[in-house]
């Protein structure tokens, strides 16, 4: 095998691992947001204790999307580029404009919530596409330079 192709070779699985952790993150999230939202929609707006309560696990969800965003940056260091997780990251400081110690409303917290929830599963399943593409590049060109490589499908 060529130094180029060994490159390319090294360059697709590098790109693959990040997207693998980039992934984890927003799997994470996910796993946290579907239980909040289930809880969001179980509480009334006048119900202050529960709602004080939820604006402390919302905190740990803000901290999740920074998680994200900080995964992201070895994406755009690798020079990978997905137009949905790339938007999504610079966006997500947009929804959380309060400061730490306010309160977000009930209201807030669902339409937010139900936001990352959606765009996370968007996220991941391009993210997922970008995954299996890159795999088939490298099972190309380990079948090209005939090494058996084991489909990992």
């Amino acid at each position: 095998m060529d130094k180029e192709t060994q490159s390319e070779l090294t360059s697709l699985e590098e790109k693959n691992a990040r997207i693998f952790q980039v992934m984890g993150s927003l799997k994470l999230l996910n796993h946290r947001v579907k239980p909040f939202v289930k809880r969001l929609e179980a509480i009334s707006e006048e119900d202050a204790f529960a709602c004080a309560a939820l604006n402390e696990a919302f905190q740990a969800m803000i901290h999740d999307v920074r998680f994200f965003k900080a995964e992201h940056k070895s994406l755009v260091k690798l020079d990978l580029h997905i137009p949905s997780v790339d938007r999504f990251a610079e966006n997500a400081d947009r929804l959380f404009q309060r400061k730490p110690q306010e309160m977000y409303t009930i209201l807030e917290m669902r339409r937010i919530s139900v936001y990352i929830y959606r765009m996370a599963d968007s996220m991941l399943s391009q993210l997922s596409a970008e995954k299996n593409k890159n795999e088939a590049r490298i099972h190309a060109i380990h079948a090209k330079n005939g090494k058996y490589y084991f489909n990992r499908k």
